[in-house]
């Protein structure tokens, strides 16, 4: 009897020793999600890329992970060898198990090089308890901005929340807030940019050819100008909003990218000219009409570029694109 326990307190040793020495046994591998990427068109001469929001992946609702697998499958149909496919924010929730769904179907699925700005809801988390019920009476639920922020550059593979790509010679910025609520309850779901990354924003407007345009991607459009932003509570959107259109006024050839709406592309507005060009992207997972009612469809838009010559295209990712939603931009001669 004791050499038969003496032997299971062995196999138990065994057992612990493997699973500290071997976490890698306990823990399910990353998704490897370049294994999926295109090839982008070589042609130096052409640019095409895509933009899209609020895809708002749950790790536990199937109807929004099969929505974005095939917003991809017909980004890949409608532009096999696209450049670049933008996530404007509000990729998802922000847990954990959002952001590895979210990493495991663009691994499942053929897309383009990727590149992901925070939302709003990136923060939201906060609202839920430890069983993921949300939970406004105990809100922030022991999380932090820091915390939220650190699950979105984890993802995004990044050190901080704006940067910057150049594709054949275009300049690519990023920007995202980087507060929320939780560290002061009067932002709501208002982006907050601070003066560092305001200051970088200019010295890269700066730099980029002003015969060329420049495209900037930010989750929260500015009050007042694309699709939804005339809505009561939405008069400020930005935080730092006076000061971001200020310099972003000097540089006629930048073309702003923002969701946040979630509005359909068929309005008048979801291409706003003022000193630059604003566009509205609607939402790749819940499109909304102005009245507030849902639609079933997903929304996005498609860029291409030709010879500084820009056609920005909605399309509807069911297979079709949406009439009438049509812009071309052209720089200043």
């Amino acid at each position: 009897m004791k050499s038969k326990l003496f032997a299971f307190f062995l196999s138990c040793l065994t057992l612990i020793a493997c699973l500290v020495l071997y976490p890698k046994w306990t823990t399910e591998p990353e998704p490897d999600v370049q294994a999926s990427v295109i090839t982008p068109n070589p042609d130096l001469k052409s640019l095409t890329f895509e933009v899209i929001s609020d895809t708002h992946i749950n790790h536990g609702d199937v109807a929004t992970q099969t929505k974005f697998r095939n917003v991809l499958t017909d980004i890949n149909k409608a532009a096999p060898h696209s450049d670049l496919l933008v996530i404007n924010g509000d990729l998802s929730n922000g847990f954990p198990d959002d952001y590895r769904t979210l990493r495991k179907l663009l691994a499942e699925t053929p897309h383009p090089p990727t590149e992901v700005t925070i939302g709003n809801h990136e923060f939201y988390a906060a609202f839920y308890d430890a069983s993921e019920t949300m939970n406004k009476t105990s809100f922030p639920n022991g999380d932090t901005d820091e915390k939220a922020l650190q699950r979105f550059l984890d993802f995004a593979g990044r050190k901080q929340v704006y940067t910057e790509k150049i594709i054949k010679g275009y300049h690519f910025l990023f920007l995202g807030s980087e507060k929320s609520r939780m560290s002061d309850p009067s932002f709501n779901d208002d982006a907050y940019l601070s003066e560092t990354q305001l200051n970088w924003l200019q010295e890269k407007l700066q730099a980029a050819p002003a015969d060329k345009p420049t495209f900037l991607f930010l989750h929260q459009p500015l009050p007042y100008t694309v699709s939804g932003t005339a809505r009561p509570g939405w008069n400020r959107t930005v935080i730092q909003h006076e000061l971001l259109k200020k310099i972003l006024s000097a540089h006629p050839n930048v073309i702003f990218f923002s969701g946040h709406t979630h509005i359909n592309l068929d309005r008048p507005t979801t291409f706003f000219q003022e000193r630059f060009l604003m566009v509205n992207e609607s939402s790749a997972g819940r499109p909304y009409n102005p009245d507030g009612k849902q639609r079933p469809d997903s929304e996005g838009m498609f860029v291409e570029v030709q010879n500084g010559n820009v056609t920005i295209r909605g399309r509807d990712f069911t297979g079709k694109w949406i009439p009438n939603v049509v812009y071309t931009w052209k720089p200043a001669q």
